[in-house]
């Protein structure tokens, strides 16, 4: 067996072994339907709920407590919810600027210049905890993380560059790319690179709405290598 069939073969191992599996979904927002279907489908036992603002976590938080009222759950599963930013910047502290009347808008970010945020109302600033997606895989010990879901309104570029797929085995990674570059994110050399990196790291790249790009990683290179 060589470097390469260890290196996989220890993976596989690691998905094989009983572990705890965990979604993570940074910008949460109020909570999306197929998200509740996902963690139900795949039996998560670990979902963490991000997002910045807090009026629109907790509308999460009430559509998720809704939807699995009367749903049959067989399995152990934990909910939590973080109120904070994730982002590259250094610092502990950072302002979210929401549009004005939209309390619970998908669309505040960290940028006062982000293009959604350029309505004749304007905006408004709140001081809200920020971290780094590596302090949350560190604060919860986590070496796999079954799917990471980012969408975070022009910071989904920082947190994709920050990850260490060497330290940490990410299996479904799915981020919004339109915004990389100001609205230019389609032809962003850095979202290049950055697919080039995954795919270098055994992951299967595609796009899979108009505005995400989506990779899973392959655990079996031979079964999904065809000449």
């Amino acid at each position: 067996m060589n470097k390469l069939q260890k290196h996989l073969q220890s993976i596989r191992d690691i998905i094989n072994s009983p572990r705890i599996t965990t979604f993570i979904q940074i910008g949460s927002n109020v909570g999306d339907k197929y998200i509740f279907d996902l963690i139900i489908e795949k039996k998560i036992n670990l979902v963490i709920f991000i997002d910045a603002n807090i009026n629109a976590l907790q509308e999460c938080k009430k559509n998720q407590e809704n939807y699995f009222l009367n749903k049959k759950i067989t399995w152990d599963i934990k909910f939590d919810y973080i109120n904070c930013a994730i982002s590259n910047i250094n610092a502990p502290k950072i302002n979210l600027n929401i549009p004005t009347g939209h309390t619970n808008s998908a669309h505040g970010s960290i940028f006062e210049d982000f293009p959604t945020l350029n309505t004749k109302k304007g905006f408004e600033s709140i001081e809200v905890d920020n971290f780094s997606i590596n302090d949350i895989f560190n604060e919860y010990k986590l070496k796999v993380i079954d799917y990471l879901f980012v969408d975070v309104e022009g910071c989904d570029k920082g947190i994709v560059n920050s990850l260490r797929l060497d330290n940490n085995l990410i299996l479904n990674l799915k981020f919004e790319f339109a915004h990389w570059e100001g609205w230019q994110g389609y032809d962003s050399p850095n979202l290049r690179n950055v697919i080039f990196v995954l795919l270098m790291n055994k992951y299967k790249v595609y796009q899979s709405s108009a505005t995400d790009i989506s990779a899973d990683r392959i655990l079996n290179w031979k079964e999904n290598y065809k000449e």
